[in-house]
């Protein structure tokens, strides 16, 4: 296979092009989408990406995101350019949520995870949570479980960690063998839709939580402001503000230099 290495402008161009052809989807389809979490901080603090970040999140409802994995492959103006990939839809995916690739390039990432995937953005499924605080807490907690068993198995092992490090990191990836990775994205999956978004009055992520800060109101998510983002306008939830300060707290104030660093390690190509 011909390909041309790409650089990291080059993905931006890329990664925007597809969140573009989404947008239209959801809506002359009437998918509700968010931005969410780095993506949607760009917009609101630099109304664009991030400047050390280097991908595109965005968030829906468990029905709607049911929805768009069901028709965009089918329906999609550029179905034969971008593709949803998700485990509703292949059993060989790797990820508990879904990604819309772009078909002419390759990915290639720096994990024990093989699965051929090209530039693409993250779609995140939200879901209910149960009003108990204590209930909530436990829901969060097995997935937790299941997320560090997943991490344990696709992280590598490298010369860059210490030896002590690498050990444990190999007697951890030797006592995950018996467990296949789909079967724990299954049940994170099965797990994250125990309770209904729509009956419920707390929702989250619960595909990849960041922790049980994510627990936010429903309300948050009611409605839709439109939102610009690299010269474009995409939907962000009416409570954004709320959401933003729960996960990242002074979210307005820029990180220390140190922390101004991405936290993906990949190779970017085009198919020739």
């Amino acid at each position: 296979m011909l390909k041309k290495r790409l650089d990291y402008s080059q993905l931006k161009v890329i990664q925007l092009n597809i969140l573009k052809d989404v947008d239209a989807f959801c809506r002359e389809n009437n998918i509700t989408y968010y931005l969410t979490y780095g993506t949607l901080l760009g917009a609101v603090r630099h109304q664009g990406y991030i400047p050390w970040d280097d991908d595109i999140d965005i968030a829906m409802p468990r029905k709607d995101y049911e929805k768009f994995l069901s028709n965009y492959n089918l329906n999609g103006s550029k179905k034969n350019v971008y593709q949803v990939v998700a485990i509703e839809l292949n059993n060989a995916y790797p990820y508990p949520f879904g990604k819309v690739q772009d078909l002419s390039t390759v990915l290639l990432e720096y994990s024990d995870i093989n699965y051929p995937l090209g530039i693409n953005i993250d779609i995140f499924p939200i879901d209910g949570l149960p009003v108990d605080l204590k209930k909530s807490d436990k829901h969060f907690l097995k997935i937790k479980w299941l997320m560090m068993i997943m991490n344990l198995k696709k992280v590598k092992i490298t010369i860059k960690r210490s030896f002590l490090k690498n050990l444990i990191l190999l007697i951890g990836k030797i006592l995950t063998l018996l467990i296949p990775y789909r079967f724990i994205v299954r049940k994170m999956s099965y797990i994250a839709q125990r309770y209904d978004y729509e009956k419920s009055d707390y929702v989250s992520n619960l595909s990849c939580p960041d922790g049980k800060h994510e627990r936010t109101s429903k309300r948050v998510f009611e409605n839709s402001i439109e939102i610009l983002f690299e010269g474009n306008n995409f939907y962000a939830p009416i409570g954004y503000h709320e959401w933003l300060h729960n996960i990242y707290g002074d979210y307005m104030k820029m990180p220390p230099v140190p922390e101004r660093v991405s936290h993906h390690k990949f190779e970017i190509y085009k198919i020739l």
